[in-house]
């Protein structure tokens, strides 16, 4: 493991294993934001260990993810006039034309299941986009749920 993600993975179960699901809503949104490079399933297994209810430790686990990708989508809301400076136009429009072609669908694959595509960059696109923030959220909130569930069920099993 990389010197700096080694690091993040002790001072995320740090705080996950003293502060319980305050910890893991604070870790949960710090790691679901395009800022940091980390996966929220590996902070379940210390509260699950610990004998942590399941159903609390995936909704806070999804509301707190889900505030650091609203961070992701108010970023590329808000910072497209930054981009229109590095990006050049006909890339801008791709991209939202990839949007608009797949939508709250596309993102809720891309959130639920684990796929080999980077997720953060992907809500950011969503805020340059301009996507309807209710089908934003509504995508956002099922594919963690279910990426979330799954995790959770996998852990229980194994421990």
């Amino acid at each position: 493991m990389l010197p700096f993600v080694h690091g993040l993975f002790n001072l995320f179960l740090h705080v996950v294993a003293s502060y319980g699901l305050i910890g893991l809503f604070i870790s949960s949104l710090l790691v679901s934001t395009i800022f940091i490079p980390f996966s929220v399933e590996l902070l379940l297994p210390p509260l699950l260990v610990a004998g942590v209810n399941p159903y609390y430790v995936l909704a806070v686990s999804v509301l707190g993810s889900t505030v650091g990708v609203w961070i992701n989508y108010l970023v590329g809301y808000f910072g497209i006039h930054v981009a229109h400076k590095y990006v050049k136009e006909e890339d801008i429009h791709k991209a939202k034309k990839v949007m608009d072609k797949y939508g709250w669908l596309g993102v809720f694959f891309a959130l639920g299941f684990p796929l080999p595509i980077p997720t953060d960059p992907l809500t950011v696109l969503c805020g340059m986009s301009e996507m309807n923030p209710i089908e934003f959220t509504f995508a956002v909130l099922l594919g963690k749920l279910l990426k979330y569930s799954i995790a959770i069920r996998v852990i229980i099993l194994l421990i």
